[in-house]
């Protein structure tokens, strides 16, 4: 998950409220799996008290919350490695601030000693639905568009497979 720091993103007044919001989230996973925080470094010692202790926080910069769309997106190589893929992310279309959250996967990768393969395309990953089995479901508003990809539906598609290695790509 991705701690909000952002007044210009939340605003003032709402921030705060964002930030109970994401940690009664982060709260009530740890009762069933680990959940790593991404935080500014600046603000650990702030989220602290809303996090439960079992929650690990990592120090990183990022702009907003949305970990889905700005992490890697992970694939199982020959059903036992995980390979993060980058994605370029460029605030949805280049609607809100993503300068941290520009390299947010990256920097995970690197952080978490990740192998790692970078795409040709910008993609948010909340765009992305696998079944596991070599099918993909895609959101072709998302990545066929001119504020994310300058390249044909069927150039997309084949650096979708290249780099999620899936075999079938179903756009919606």
């Amino acid at each position: 998950l991705c701690w909000p720091q952002s007044e210009k993103i939340w605003s003032r007044k709402l921030l705060p409220e964002v930030r109970k919001d994401v940690a009664r989230i982060a709260n009530t996973i740890v009762d069933f799996e680990p959940v790593v925080m991404l935080c500014d470094p600046q603000q650990i010692e702030s989220a602290r008290p809303l996090l439960d202790k079992r929650v690990t926080i990592v120090g990183m910069k990022v702009d907003d919350l949305w970990a889905r769309d700005t992490l890697p997106v992970f694939v199982e190589k020959n059903n036992s490695s995980l390979t993060g893929v980058v994605f370029n992310f460029n605030g949805w279309g280049n609607k809100q601030i993503h300068e941290n959250d520009a390299l947010v996967a990256e920097n995970v990768a690197q952080k978490f000693g990740l192998e790692h393969l970078s795409a040709k395309i910008i993609a948010e990953g909340g765009s992305l639905e696998s079944d596991g089995k070599g099918t993909l479901l895609v959101t072709e508003s998302s990545l066929v568009n001119t504020n994310r990809n300058h390249q044909s539906k069927k150039e997309i598609e084949a650096e979708l497979k290249r780099v999620l290695g899936v075999r079938k790509v179903i756009w919606f």
